[in-house]
C-alpha cells in the first residue's frame, strides 16, 4: 500500500502551505518520485491516469485563471491524480467529495464567518486528507 509511503510527506507539505501558503517543489519532487517508484514496482494503468489528469488539467487551468488557484496546489493535484490516487470513479468522488468537504470546513474556521473576500486558504492540508480518505478506503 502507497499510504504509508507518502504519509510523511503529506503531513509536511500540509504544514509548509499552511505556514507559508506556499508548497515546496522539493516536497513535491520528493512526493512525485516515492509515487513514481511505488507505481513502477506495482504496475499501473496509465491510458486511464492520463486522461484523468487531462480533465483535471483543464479544470485546474480554469481555476487558476478565474479564481486564482495557486500553481503548487496545481502541481499537487497532477501528482495527485497520475500517480497516487486510483483510477476509477469511486475513488475520484470520494477524493473530490472528501476534498470539497475539509475544504468547506477550512474556509469556514479560517474566516469564522466572517465573509471576507481576500482569505488566501491552503489546499494542501485539504487535498492531503482526502488523499489519506481515498487510499485508507
Amino acid at each position: 500500500m502507497m499510504l504509508p509511503l507518502i504519509f510523511p510527506i503529506l503531513i509536511w507539505l500540509s504544514f509548509r502551505d499552511m505556514k507559508s501558503h506556499r508548497i515546496p517543489n522539493f516536497g513535491l519532487t520528493l512526493l512525485f518520485s516515492v509515487s513514481l517508484a511505488f507505481v513502477l514496482l506495482r504496475g499501473h494503468p496509465w491510458p486511464q491516469h492520463c486522461a484523468a489528469t487531462g480533465i483535471l488539467l483543464i479544470a485546474s487551468a480554469l481555476a487558476y485563471v478565474f479564481f486564482g488557484l495557486g500553481m503548487g496546489d496545481i502541481k499537487f493535484l497532477i501528482i495527485l491524480t497520475l500517480l497516487v490516487i486510483p483510477a476509477n470513479p469511486t475513488s475520484y468522488y470520494w477524493f473530490f467529495g472528501s476534498f470539497s468537504l475539509t475544504t468547506l470546513f477550512h474556509v469556514i474556521v479560517s474566516t469564522r464567518c466572517n465573509l471576507s473576500r481576500n482569505i488566501s486558504i491552503p489546499l494542501a492540508p485539504s487535498l492531503s486528507m482526502a488523499t489519506v480518505c481515498v487510499l485508507f478506503l
